[in-house]
């Protein structure tokens, strides 16, 4: 079989040679689809460079199919099959723009095992592109370390696809390929000559070269279909935008599309986020750090000692007037807009006329005293008289407490004057004993928690007064967020919450609830766990699951590739532990066919004649 396919591919070479080589170039327009044919026969787990060929081939393909993501939609079939030696390959991922990760998943579930079965694996590649159509361009990549071994024809494969319109790439992956059977593969394909490749450097390029011919996406050219080209330089006309700063730090700058669709996307910052730079609208200096604080904003803040946009009367509002109706006050208006302040200096000398008699004064020295202050009676004139009794009738207060936390108590003391006034406390202030009107637990610590105001205070989980559906409302009921959790009602009054606990696992009876990373040897909901050839209808427990070199994934688990999977010889196909023994993917030579093939003929021919001597 080794004679026939190296036969044929000296053919193709020869063919390829007075026809001369050629590169092809992509023919701009619609993202093109890309197939990855993968080989994982046996010889992949051997060495290239630090690490197996198996790990260097799925660190490329997903550096690949990252880098192009969105120029180009991605697919992978893995060959060989698992069902037996020269099982053909079967489609593990199919081409679309958002492959990556299940690509990655794919080759994670796997190890190197079995034949090569190339001819056989690139007709079902035809197979399956044919079913897409030829609405965008189709193209198999086929990624090898080794030779047919399994009786098949890549070569005329290869020929099938490209009378279908689907050219094939060819790269080798190790020194052991054969470069004239992968020369005639890739001329079948209508590609010119194979691309070699001895490590992972190489594969990456390799790679990268191949996809940039087939994608448009990065040429320097703004061609039909693209928003922009990341191959023209910054800040010419189409080229592809990689900073959308607008110098604006109440906008959220992101570059958004792929590939050669780059655009700048710039959103209005609205909630407030101290330190990002930004004021948003309708914020102060007291929820948003990055706010400086506004005269005439509504709000008392850091600095002001009032605003004027605050109604009169209510708290923080500028005082128009001074006024205490104090006679023995001097009421003075000090600065002004928020700065704006009330003084009030106690009258300490005598002046006729102004309504005070200030302390030490009297009627001989201030019109405005008393006659006869302290003669045990409450003249015209008095509010009180010093002469009578604490505690009777008609004394002059010592003391204005009230034994109200809210009010402000101020004796206002004269001759036969003294007085107490009581003004509300509007302001809100912590630790004072006071809660102000329209303060509560969060303005003023003094506050306590009161259910059912209307407010969700500290330490309440809602406030029954809260209309249903609004923000700190009681729930009424309770629903659990997915059929794999239950909601119960908990506490009550302004204390009620639902609480969510999950639905354990129940492997005998249906309840519409599969939990997550569960399969169905765990519950009754559940799919049965991913095998390596099947990615539908089943839980893959390999998803993100990533094995180091020489292990695989296998039911979420990494576990070490077999002892072998490939036959000694066809006389004994397994060894003693029952698994297949690595023979290099091939049972004939890999690079010099010609050189190698000749001694053993050589050899039989001479075993014949001896046998027929013996006759």
């Amino acid at each position: 079989m080794c004679v026939r396919v190296w036969i044929g591919a000296l053919a193709a070479v020869l063919m390829l040679c007075g026809a001369g080589l050629s590169r092809v170039e992509a023919a701009c327009g619609d993202v093109p689809r890309a197939l990855i044919v993968l080989d994982r026969s046996a010889s992949m787990s051997s060495a290239a460079g630090s690490q197996s060929k198996w790990a260097s081939a799925t660190n490329a393909i997903n550096t690949l199919t990252t880098s192009f993501a969105g120029r180009i939609d991605f697919g992978l079939m893995l060959f060989p099959g698992t069902a037996s030696l020269c099982a053909a390959g079967s489609l593990s991922v199919g081409c679309g723009s958002t492959t990556q990760a299940a690509i990655a998943n794919a080759m994670a579930a796997t190890f190197p095992q079995n034949n090569t079965p190339l001819g056989h694996t690139l007709g079902l590649a035809q197979s399956y592109l044919s079913t897409l159509g030829t609405s965008k361009p189709r193209y198999v990549i086929v990624v090898t370390d080794g030779e047919e071994t399994c009786g098949g024809d890549p070569v005329s494969a290869a020929q099938t696809l490209a009378a279908a319109g689907i050219k094939t790439y060819v790269v080798g992956f190790g020194a052991g390929v054969d470069p004239v059977a992968l020369t005639a593969l890739a001329a079948a394909g209508q590609t010119g000559s194979y691309y070699q490749a001895d490590n992972l450097a190489q594969l990456d390029a390799a790679l990268k070269q191949i996809a940039a011919q087939l994608s448009c996406c990065g040429n320097g050219v703004l061609d039909p279909g693209e928003g922009c080209d990341p191959g023209l330089p910054a800040g010419a006309p189409g080229a592809c935008p990689k900073n959308c700063d607008d110098n604006d730090a109440c906008t959220q700058d992101t570059i958004v599309g792929g590939a050669c669709n780059l655009t700048c996307n710039h959103v209005t910052i609205t909630q407030p986020a101290g330190g990002d730079g930004c004021c948003p609208p309708g914020q102060t200096s007291l929820t948003d750090s990055d706010c400086q604080p506004v005269c005439g904003n509504g709000v008392v803040e850091a600095g002001e000692l009032c605003d004027v946009a605050i109604a009169a009367g209510q708290p923080g509002a500028c005082p128009q007037s001074c006024t205490d109706n104090d006679v023995c006050t001097r009421d003075t208006l000090a600065g002004s807009g928020c700065s704006a302040t009330c003084t009030h200096t106690r009258i300490t000398q005598a002046a006729a006329g102004d309504g005070c008699c200030p302390p030490g004064a009297s009627a001989a020295t201030d019109s405005d005293c008393p006659a006869a202050c302290g003669n045990g009676v409450v003249d015209p004139g008095e509010s009180c008289d010093s002469g009578i009794a604490a505690g009777q009738p008609g004394a002059c207060p010592t003391s204005c407490d009230d034994n109200d936390p809210c009010t402000h108590d101020v004796l206002h003391a004269a001759p036969c004057f003294t007085k107490c006034t009581h003004s509300a406390i509007t302001q809100a202030v912590d630790g004072d004993g006071c809660c102000p009107a329209g303060a509560d637990s969060f303005s003023d610590s003094d506050c306590g928690a009161v259910c059912g105001n209307g407010v969700l205070d500290k330490g309440e989980t809602c406030d029954e007064k809260i209309p249903a559906g609004q923000p700190g409302a009681c729930p009424q009921s309770c629903q659990p967020k997915d059929s794999c959790s239950t909601a119960t009602p908990s506490g009550s009054g302004c204390q009620r919450k639902c609480v969510e606990a999950p639905i354990a696992p129940n492997k005998t009876q249906k309840d519409g609830c599969c939990p997550t990373g569960l399969t169905d040897a765990d519950d009754a909901d559940c799919l049965p766990p991913c095998t390596p050839d099947k990615s539908t209808d089943c839980v893959n427990l390999c998803a993100e699951v990533t094995c180091p070199d020489g292990q695989f994934c296998k039911l979420g688990h990494c576990v070490p590739w077999p002892a072998g999977t490939n036959p000694q010889s066809e006389k004994d196909p397994r060894d003693a532990d029952g698994f297949y023994a690595p023979d290099e993917g091939c049972s004939c030579s890999t690079s010099s066919a010609g050189a190698r093939g000749w001694p053993v003929l050589l050899l039989l021919l001479a075993l014949l004649a001896t046998v027929r001597r013996r006759r």
